[in-house]
């Protein structure tokens, strides 16, 4: 993903949450928010040197796509741990599940052991 992609189409909150913790996402955000703000805020200025102008947004442009691909990188880290978190889950919840059905069938032979005693007493 790219700097246009990410203004084309920004993630969604559900999926910066997921990742919310993370400082330099939120750091992120509020500095993309302020470039957007000093950008407008450019264009709304009377420049009499155009050139110089398009230079500051290009500038403006370059630290940001800067930042954005260390972000985006860190993103994608995070992502990762997550995924492996999930799979960790969902393996930990597999073995509970079979340690709980050895459990039961443990329990169901030693019923079925104890009424056999009975039976022969």
């Amino acid at each position: 993903m790219n700097l246009q992609e990410f203004r084309n189409n920004p993630p969604t909150f559900e999926q910066l949450v997921r990742v919310a913790p993370n400082q330099q996402i939120i750091s992120f955000i509020s500095a993309l928010d302020k470039v957007q703000i000093r950008r407008s805020a450019l264009k709304n200025k009377t420049v009499e040197n155009n050139s110089t102008f398009e230079q500051i947004l290009q500038n403006a442009d370059k630290s940001l796509e800067l930042e954005f691909n260390e972000l985006t990188t860190l993103l994608n880290v995070c992502i990762e741990r997550i995924n492996v978190l999930e799979n960790d889950n969902k393996y930990l919840t597999d073995t509970i599940r079979k340690l709980v059905q050895v459990k039961e069938n443990n329990s169901e032979r030693e019923e079925k052991l104890e009424d056999k005693i009975d039976s022969e007493l």
